[in-house]
């Protein structure tokens, strides 16, 4: 566990109310974010499940799917107007399990694109080409081994 005693708002969030809403102009990263990244390596031994090398424009999540297996990586680029390119992921693989496929889909491309990834001590590493504005790489592994 990691403690950090405020987050420093880099915008004033707007009054609540019943129907609160929160304009994108206090879409912004804290101003204490490093505090925020650092504590979570921390907090996490320096093992995450997985890293992304983008600029502070692009938000990950992931997720699994729990009927297949699989894992989901969304990646989502809030600065709409600068495409990224060559989005470096490293991702720790699940115990006994090893990568089969990994794919990109974007609302942005009709084409599927089936990515090239190394492996080395339960890591696996991969490039996404470009992320426009939202891309979802699915990670498909082998069967647990018995």
């Amino acid at each position: 566990m990691a403690y950090l005693p405020r987050i420093e708002c880099s915008t004033e969030p707007p009054v609540p109310s019943m129907n609160y809403n929160f304009p994108n102009e206090h879409w912004k990263l804290p101003k204490n974010y490093p505090e925020l990244i650092t504590a979570v390596r921390w907090a996490a031994g320096g093992r995450l499940t997985v890293s992304v090398q983008a600029p502070l424009s692009v938000a990950a999540e992931l997720v699994e799917q729990r009927s297949s297996g699989n894992w989901i990586l969304h990646l989502v680029n809030f600065d709409f107007t600068r495409p990224v390119g060559n989005v470096a992921v490293n991702l720790r693989l699940p115990k006994g399990r090893a990568l089969s496929e990994a794919v990109v889909e974007t609302p942005d491309s009709s084409a599927i694109q089936v990515l090239k990834a190394a492996s080395t001590e339960g890591v696996v590493s991969f490039r996404v080409p470009e992320l426009k504005v939202y891309s979802l790489v699915r990670l498909t592994f082998t069967l647990p081994r018995s």
